[in-house]
């Protein structure tokens, strides 16, 4: 499975859907800088698609969330949450079951 990312249409929002694993952290890498780099204000990334993840994706979502505090880790998958879970990472990597709500 490829990732994709694609803008939301009133918000400036990315969407990583299929797997975040070792072989699609540099591009995902790649993308993710982009679109922090055209967004003006806030950054959410919508985590509810990805399907796999392994280390190598934590790692990357580790990263984008400590480089920029504008971006805000939306509605992770039950494997992304799972991952989390085990690893202890609550803490470090905090993340919003919805976005749009409150």
């Amino acid at each position: 499975m490829t990732n994709a990312l694609s803008p939301a249409a009133e918000r400036t929002e990315v969407r990583i859907a299929g797997a975040l694993t070792i072989a699609e952290a540099a591009a995902t890498h790649e993308r993710l800088a982009r679109a922090l780099g055209e967004s003006a204000g806030p950054l959410t990334v919508d985590l509810s698609a990805i399907g796999e993840i392994d280390c190598a994706g934590l790692q990357l979502l580790l990263a984008l969330a400590r480089a920029a505090d504008r971006v805000t880790l939306a509605r992770p998958s039950a494997c992304v949450a799972a991952l989390i879970g085990r690893l202890g990472l609550h803490d470090a990597l905090c993340t919003q079951e919805d976005s749009h709500g409150a």
